[in-house]
């Protein structure tokens, strides 16, 4: 089940990893704002 998890969730090259950004892309006017913003968070938080 774990390495199901890794080919699944974490691989770039999968649909689960990639779903995130694609719903984000789809309902959003301006996504790059949206992920400028995670990004920012991101980085305060580490």
């Amino acid at each position: 089940m774990e390495e199901e998890i890794k080919e699944n969730v974490f691989n770039p090259e999968s649909f689960l990893f990639r779903e995130p950004k694609l719903i984000i892309d789809e309902e959003l006017v301006e996504p790059e704002t949206y992920f400028q913003i995670l990004e920012i968070l991101l980085w305060n938080f580490w």
